[in-house]
This record gives structure tokens, C-alpha cells and sequence, in this order.
């Protein structure tokens, strides 16, 4: 499985070992050991070890607005064209032009680096990993499973925040619908740790589960929606104002689907540590 969250920290890390990959295996001379103008092969793109980068760079790109950084959600487009380039034989035929492309994306990444890493480690290890699997799912298309892995993680947040409150073993026992129930039903008592705007998320959350583990008669098409608001509930991001969120209402056809956490669920910090 491949950790698409560590890598959106470390995305110049990867990058750097993509231009070395490609540079050692198709510009550099063999005789002279420099670097050369033109590929040795003109159909080094598609070798699998130039797609074995160039996949999960494409991958850590299209989700790396999930996290609620606003440059990364102004820019992921532009981002995912330099991407794109980089795929393309009649845009990037000489080394400088690959270069220039690679360190286009790098840069973008290099300069919101602490703030990635400052929301990674809200994650506990447990939660980045069920995310991580999710992203995986969603990318290879396995839409049922992505939405299943990223309300486990809801889950696991859940149960952790209410124990940290009110302990008591037998919540081990409850299922997610259970666990919502107790919680909405006994607010006061869990000092309210969930913050209001995200309790129909909950239920929502439940259902979309429901839909996806087991054979009902509901398709899930709104599977990258879904993921990105169980990235809003683990991670803070900036706060919406009110005409962004009718606006956003709207587009979902009335499904409240849209809307970013201003706050974190009152969790320490998790143990996210730079590799």
C-alpha cells in the first residue's frame, strides 16, 4: 500500500528520487557519465519503473487538497497539469524541460511543507494508516471500499474522543450507529467534544457506510465528496463562510456533503514524525 499522507510531506524527497531515476537510467551518457539533452529512449515514459514514480506523484497531487491547505487547493490543478506534462512526449522531449516540470511541482509542495506536517500530526498513526488505505481505494477506483476505510477512521476518532471523556469499556463493544447514538444522546456528559456543525456528518457518514458494506439498493457517486469531508473531520482547515456553504448546498442537490472544519475535535497532537 502506498502512504500517499507521508509522501504529501515529503513530496520534494520524492521528487528528488524521481530526477535521479530518471537521469541515471535515460539522460546520462555512458561513456562520459554526463548528463544528455535527449533521452537514450525516446518510450522511457511508459517503462515501469518511470511509472512506478510518475504514478504515485499523480496520486499524492490529485488528493493533496484534502488536507484544507489553501494554496494546495488553489493551485492542484495547475499542479496536476505539470503532472500531466510529464506524461506527455510532445511537451517534454530534452532534460531541461523535464527538470523545469518536476521542480515546478516540488516547489509548490516545498513551500506549504510545515503546514502539511503540522495537520499530519493530528493524525494518530492508526487514523493516517485507515485514511492512507482509503486514499488507496479511491485512486484504484474501488469507490465502496474507499468510503467503508474512511468512515473506519471516523470511527476510531470517535471512540477515542468519547473515551478520553467519559471512560467506560463497554463503548469498545458498540457499533459506529451505536456509538453516534450515544454520543448525540448524551452530549452534555462528552462535554460536547464533537463540534455541532459536524454532527449530521456523523449520521451521514454512517449511512454512506451502510450503502457501501452492504448490498442496498443505493450507488455511491459521490465517493472523492465523501473522503474529502472524512479528511475535514480529522483535519482543521479554514473556515467557510456562510454564502460558500449555501453555494456548496446547492451544488450537492441538498445533501450536506460540504463543509470544512474551522477546529479540530479538541485531540492532542498525534505521533507523525518526519521521515
Amino acid at each position: 500500500m502506498i502512504n500517499y499522507l507521508r509522501h504529501l510531506y515529503s513530496m520534494e524527497t520524492l521528487c528528488d528520487g524521481f530526477e535521479k531515476r530518471v537521469i541515471d537510467d535515460w539522460f546520462k551518457d555512458g561513456k562520459t557519465g554526463k548528463i544528455m539533452s535527449k533521452p537514450s529512449n525516446i518510450l522511457y515514459r511508459w517503462t515501469p519503473s518511470y511509472e512506478q514514480y510518475w504514478t504515485i506523484i499523480r496520486g499524492v497531487v490529485g488528493i493533496c487538497d484534502m488536507l484544507g491547505i489553501e494554496y494546495l487547493e488553489k493551485n492542484r490543478r495547475i499542479i496536476l497539469d505539470d503532472v500531466s506534462l510529464l506524461h506527455s512526449p510532445n511537451s517534454i522531449s530534452t532534460f531541461s524541460q523535464f527538470k523545469d516540470c518536476v521542480n515546478e511541482v516540488k516547489d509548490c509542495f516545498e513551500m506549504v511543507k510545515k503546514e502539511v506536517r503540522d495537520k499530519l500530526k493530528l493524525l494518530d498513526p492508526e487514523e493516517m494508516d485507515r485514511l492512507d488505505e482509503a486514499i488507496n481505494c479511491y485512486l484504484e477506483g474501488c469507490n465502496y471500499a474507499a468510503v467503508a476505510m474512511s468512515v473506519s477512521a471516523i470511527e476510531f476518532r470517535l471512540l477515542n474522543l468519547m473515551q478520553s471523556v467519559k471512560p467506560n469499556p463497554q463503548l469498545e463493544k458498540y457499533t459506529l450507529g451505536q456509538l453516534i447514538d450515544e454520543y448525540l444522546k448524551n452530549k452534555e456528559e462528552y462535554k460536547k467534544i464533537i463540534p455541532k456543525e459536524h454532527e449530521d456528518l456523523l449520521n451521514l457518514s454512517n449511512t454512506y457506510r451502510i450503502f457501501s458494506v452492504h448490498p442496498k439498493r443505493k450507488k455511491n457517486y459521490q465517493t472523492n465528496s465523501h473522503i474529502n469531508h472524512q479528511h475535514d473531520i480529522h483535519i482543521p482547515s479554514r473556515r467557510r463562510t456562510e454564502e460558500e456553504s449555501r453555494n456548496q448546498a446547492a451544488e450537492k442537490v441538498g445533501k450536506h456533503l460540504g463543509y470544512q472544519a474551522s477546529d479540530s475535535w479538541g485531540v492532542a497532537e498525534g505521533t507523525f514524525e518526519e521521515r
